[in-house]
């Protein structure tokens, strides 16, 4: 995903911001899961970890046992 920003400067010429068009702005933010609620994010992280760490039985349905 390219990002298209403007960088916002002070008056020594020292980044302060970015702005970047509401867009993308919009579609970074869900496909970095940040526009979920908090409790999502932290079900997300746990999952991921879930799956670094080789934990299968975390993505099996309770009634398969």
């Amino acid at each position: 995903m390219g990002l298209s920003y403007q960088t916002v400067r002070d008056q020594h010429g020292t980044p302060t911001a970015a702005l970047i068009p509401w867009n993308e702005f919009v579609e970074l933010m869900a496909s970095s899961s940040l526009d979920q609620p908090d409790i999502a994010r932290e079900e997300l992280r746990e999952a991921w970890r879930d799956s670094e760490s080789g934990i299968r039985s975390a993505f099996v349905r309770e009634d398969e046992g």
